[in-house]
């Protein structure tokens, strides 16, 4: 017998941690409150993941960043801290989804 389903529920600890990495080297907005902007984004990827699909994603998703962008992101000229930030959490994330040796 193939084991139970588990339903996905949305985790904001990922998110946490690159956000506040985020604002602390200056590209994110200093007042945006950071559970606010988590909660965005856990909203707008739960909504994605519920109404699909779409044939228009690229849109959508789009228009979403733009919205979040223009509420988030610090008037910077150089991102280039905000890329080696995301990079260092991307490439993190098989480790800290899965317990080590796992699959």
């Amino acid at each position: 017998m193939a084991p139970a389903a588990r339903n996905y529920v949305p985790s904001l600890a990922i998110q946490s941690e690159l956000l506040e990495n985020l604002q602390q080297a200056g590209m994110m907005r200093p007042e945006v409150h950071l559970e606010v902007a988590w909660s965005v984004i856990t909203v707008i990827s739960g909504g994605l993941a519920l109404t699909a699909p779409h044939e228009n994603l690229g849109e959508i998703v789009s228009a979403l960043m733009t919205m979040a962008g223009s509420s988030f992101d610090a008037p910077v000229s150089d991102t280039r801290p905000g890329k080696q930030i995301f990079y260092a959490w991307a490439t993190s994330l098989d480790t800290s989804i899965r317990p080590p040796g796992a699959p």
